[in-house]
């Protein structure tokens, strides 16, 4: 939560940046894990 809190007193666009980037991995761990499972159900 510190670390968290550090990154938004740095400066409005570098949080943003940060945002940005979380959001972008999130969404691409997201399409990972749906590829594997839908690939799993391919090979079964």
């Amino acid at each position: 939560m510190n670390q968290f809190e550090h990154k938004f007193n740095e400066s409005p666009q570098t949080s943003i940046n940060n945002l940005e980037n979380m959001s972008a991995m999130m969404r691409t761990n997201i399409m990972a894990k749906s590829t594997k499972s839908s690939m799993i159900t391919l090979f079964n």
